[in-house]
């Protein structure tokens, strides 16, 4: 959803909604851009005299033509008159332990990955790590959302459904022993070490088949590089490190952080912030 912001200076601000989790702000080409930083991370940004800090609420349409509140964590710039306005930052989690819920043809498309889904977690900021799936979703009174969501509070590891404010609603899901195993060895990073069959189960959910549509396209993508080691995946990992020698025996994908992949309520929108009715 388009977002226009007319500037005194009489250019033109865009903010569009790519999902719920992030917001696209694009300037001309000739604005006039303040950055404020905090070591490396933008932490406010000034364009023609409209400021967007971390921590502000703004009021948007995200869905639909209603104006609703959405949080700005992070400030990432994606290029010279662009950046990306996040709620959050998807977590490891979202990649290698969401995909336990596919039971039948869940994808990232079934589940609502690029619309309403804003993180996968598996804890919380006050026990840490929990051997189950919370994922948190930007609510929608609509009745395709209302469907949705009576998919999710039926699907056989479904424990219970949390609001965590007037957009924001939380689904908790349990693991099996069996998933147990395996968020073991995702905790530790060893996604190559994963059960073959789980492996499949991640690619199926993960990767689209209009993104990937031969065996080539699946095995030239980060995930299916991360979960058997290849060689492209190993080359794009040792351009991030630099002149560090990759060891033989690592892992082609980064170890998840605890911190970021537990919930920490940092998406939620205080009442206040609600727009003001007409």
């Amino acid at each position: 959803m388009k977002n226009e912001v007319k500037l005194e200076t009489g250019k033109v601000l865009n903010l569009t909604s790519k999902s719920s989790r992030e917001v696209v702000l694009r300037h001309h080409s000739l604005s006039t851009i303040d950055i404020e930083k905090e070591g490396k991370d933008i932490v406010g940004l000034t364009v023609d005299g409209y400021s967007v800090k971390k921590g502000d609420i703004l009021q948007i349409k995200i869905f639909s033509k209603d104006i609703m509140p959405f949080k700005v964590n992070y400030i990432v710039k994606v290029s010279d008159t662009q950046y990306s306005l996040l709620a959050t930052k998807l977590t490891t989690a979202t990649r290698f332990v969401m995909p336990m819920l596919r039971d039948m043809k869940q994808t990232y498309t079934s589940m609502k990955y690029k619309s309403h889904l804003v993180n996968c977690y598996v804890g919380t900021k006050d026990e840490g790590y929990m051997p189950n799936i919370y994922l948190v979703y930007r609510f929608s009174g609509s009745r395709e959302f209302g469907l949705f969501e009576e998919s999710l509070k039926n699907h056989d590891l479904f424990n219970e459904v949390i609001d965590l404010d007037r957009h924001h609603v939380m689904y908790v899901f349990d693991m099996t022993e069996e998933q147990k195993k395996v968020f073991e060895m995702f905790k530790n990073g060893k996604y190559s070490h994963f059960p073959e069959n789980y492996k499949k189960q991640i690619i199926n959910f993960v990767v689209n088949p209009a993104d990937a549509p031969t065996e080539s396209d699946k095995k030239s993508t980060v995930t299916y590089g991360a979960l058997y080691r290849t060689d492209l995946q190993r080359d794009r990992v040792q351009k991030i490190i630099g002149d560090a020698e990759l060891p033989k025996n690592a892992e082609y994908f980064s170890i998840p952080n605890e911190m970021n992949e537990v919930y920490n309520g940092d998406i939620e929108i205080p009442k206040e912030s609600e727009p003001l009715k007409s």
